[in-house]
């Protein structure tokens, strides 16, 4: 039986020579609490919008190149947290922009495992400083990163599971950057249920730490 999109196309999949896969993903974290200090802070807010776009260029459906974009809009001062949509660049409380965009590849190292594929990606930065005028916008480094994805579908194809493990190299002058020449390794597993072939229900499990 023909699987669904949903299904179908999990971060595994490569792409056919000419397809295209666009994807855009968006976070908005606000916060009024912190693990630096005691008690309740200035309502700080910050907005992550990233678009990956890839597509097939081989024959074997073996590898694909893609472009990795991202933009940041960040609130500080007890603004509120929908503030990040205004991109006023109000100096001492917001700042805005593209940050980085990296050149990628994906493949599939191991022919006879087609479900298991790897994703590399060289971030460059766009930001002058991370922090001017007391608003932190992201940081300033490279990032050398690969992904490792796996997926399995349980027969009956109504659970799916998906684990990933990103592992991220920051490097760079130190004096520019809290997180230059450091690791950071982040494992996942999520897990999927079918309901239907055109809907899913997800749980997911992830740890990010900073070598």
């Amino acid at each position: 039986m023909k699987k669904s999109n949903i299904q179908e196309f999990t971060p595994s999949k490569l792409l056919n020579k000419g397809q295209w896969d666009i994807k855009w993903f968006n976070n908005l974290y606000t916060q009024t609490r912190s693990t630096f200090t005691d008690g309740k802070e200035p309502r700080e807010t910050f907005f992550t919008s990233t678009i990956d776009v890839f597509t097939g260029v081989s024959e074997s459906n073996s590898f694909n190149v893609g472009l990795l974009l991202e933009f940041r809009s960040n609130v500080i001062g007890d603004r509120s947290a929908l503030d990040v949509f205004s991109f006023d660049g109000e100096r001492g409380t917001a700042r805005s922009g593209f940050t980085s965009f990296a050149p990628a590849v994906k493949f599939n190292p191991i022919k006879d495992v087609g479900n298991f594929t790897i994703q590399t990606a060289f971030h460059i930065p766009l930001v002058d400083n991370e922090t001017e005028d007391g608003v932190f916008l992201d940081q300033k480094g490279f990032i050398f990163q690969n992904r490792f994805f796996y997926d399995y579908t349980f027969t009956g194809d109504k659970w799916q599971i998906f684990t990933e493990l990103n592992t991220e190299y920051n490097f760079g002058d130190k004096d520019e950057s809290f997180a230059n020449n450091s690791l950071r390794l982040t494992p996942g597993v999520f897990l999927s249920y079918f309901p239907s072939q055109d809907f899913t229900v997800l749980g997911l499990v992830q740890h990010s730490q900073l070598i």
